[in-house]
């Protein structure tokens, strides 16, 4: 009999963590001060979007920016034709950014 109460117990115990244990919230999400209005307005105010075409900045081929390699430096986009390419850019990023022929990301302001 002591062995049966024995489990009963520790899989009282087991369901008891699995349900209210290590985090889950015993007695109700508390709500946040987060200001929910504002954070939606930001995410609407800066919408990106991909150019129509791109220059990869290491063998200067146009690309499809859908579906390039892409890398950040400078908090720009750069793309690239192959991983390869990518991976050149990647050790030396300021050899390849001059400025000339390189398509940048594009922010559009919403209407």
């Amino acid at each position: 009999m002591e062995n049966i109460l024995s489990w009963l117990l520790w899989g009282a115990f087991i369901i008891l963590m699995m349900r209210f244990g290590c985090g889950a919230h015993m007695f109700g999400h508390k709500k946040h001060t987060h200001n929910k209005k504002q954070a939606d307005g930001q995410a609407e105010a800066i919408r990106w979007e991909h150019p129509q075409s791109a220059v990869d900045p290491v063998c200067h081929k146009t690309v499809d920016p859908r579906i390039a390699k892409t890398a950040i430096y400078g908090g720009e986009v750069f793309y690239f034709c192959s991983d390869t390419c990518r991976s050149k850019f990647e050790v030396s990023p300021d050899t390849y950014v001059d400025g000339s022929a390189i398509s940048r990301q594009t922010h559009v302001s919403p209407s």
